[in-house]
């Protein structure tokens, strides 16, 4: 992947939920910022089912949305493509690609047509970074403007980072909570024995509040890791401008930090036993939905923030 200029992205429900691809998607979201070149291109191939309970909290899932949302190309075909793609006349509006692609059948015309559309429209982008090498151009008002380049970083450093560090630290504690009320629960059945479906109802019940409260701590950093990392293209490209380094240092240290402190050892231990004691009873169901929602907003927030520790 380190060797590879480009990243086009065929955009599905099971791409967007898998972690090796969202890996995928935020190195090269993070290498590009830092190469002041856009190196991804996202093409819509099926509705991932953006609104769906383990994509909406997931806060890499919703980079790659708004990503399609920005680069889905071509986005508006013309009208002949679309009547070749799909055998009938459809308007061919900025959303219409939303579900052309996955009906297309290989080696038809409307395939090939489409085929030879998104082949042209990376030639294009191709062109454009020969012409337009890295490094070139003036940079944007971040790198020209010191005075911008102190405001973001401090945006960062004492807001969003700052913000991201207590929900983080919360997030902690709150598994920490969970998972010695789980204990203590489950300690209270007779060793050997198969749990009876009253008993973990009592361990759900009595693990309630705990439960709550983890679940309101896991809606937190996904929102103040989205704070943080749209500011972090406008910043890391200029990063590595002379005198920047300090800086850098910084932010890169404050992101080790973060994905340092969010482990996830506990969260798939606790998650193991809920699902195991969920298949002997259905109370224990909202806690496993907590725990694997918890578990995707970390992992998600440790994978992006590793890409971008990279870039710094």
């Amino acid at each position: 992947m380190a060797r590879t200029t480009f990243l086009l992205a065929m955009v599905t429900p099971g791409c967007v939920r898998s972690p090796a691809c969202q890996e995928d998607f935020t190195f090269f979201a993070a290498r590009g910022a830092a190469r002041e070149y856009d190196e991804l291109l996202t093409l819509l191939v099926k509705d991932p089912r953006w609104e769906a309970p383990d994509t909406v909290d997931n806060p890499v899932c919703q980079e790659i949305h708004e990503s399609v949302d920005s680069r889905q190309w071509p986005e508006q075909p013309p009208e002949d493509l679309v009547v070749d793609m799909l055998g009938f006349k459809k308007a061919a509006s900025a959303g219409a690609l939303d579900h052309l692609h996955q009906d297309l059948v290989a080696d038809t015309p409307g395939f090939k047509k489409a085929a030879r559309a998104v082949a042209e429209a990376l030639t294009d982008r191709i062109i454009d970074l020969e012409q337009n090498a890295p490094g070139t151009e003036p940079r944007g008002p971040a790198g020209n403007d010191d005075d911008g380049l102190v405001k973001i970083v401090d945006g960062l450093q004492d807001e969003h980072l700052t913000d991201l560090v207590a929900q983080a630290n919360r997030l902690t504690a709150a598994m920490n909570d969970f998972g010695t009320a789980l204990a203590r629960q489950m300690n209270r059945i007779p060793s050997g024995s198969t749990p009876t479906a009253k008993a973990l109802v009592l361990v759900s019940r009595n693990c309630e509040g705990p439960r709550a409260e983890l679940d309101a701590a896991a809606d937190e950093p996904g929102r103040a890791w989205r704070r943080t990392s749209d500011d972090l293209p406008k910043a890391v490209s200029s990063f590595h401008e002379p005198g920047q380094k300090d800086l850098a240092d910084q932010v890169k240290q404050e992101l080790i930090g973060i994905t340092t402190g969010l482990g996830t050892g506990s969260l798939d231990e606790m998650q193991a036993v809920v699902r195991q004691m969920g298949l002997l009873s259905a109370s224990l169901g909202p806690a496993g939905r907590t725990l694997s929602k918890a578990l995707s907003v970390v992992t998600s927030i440790r994978t992006s923030a590793d890409a971008w520790v990279c870039q710094l």
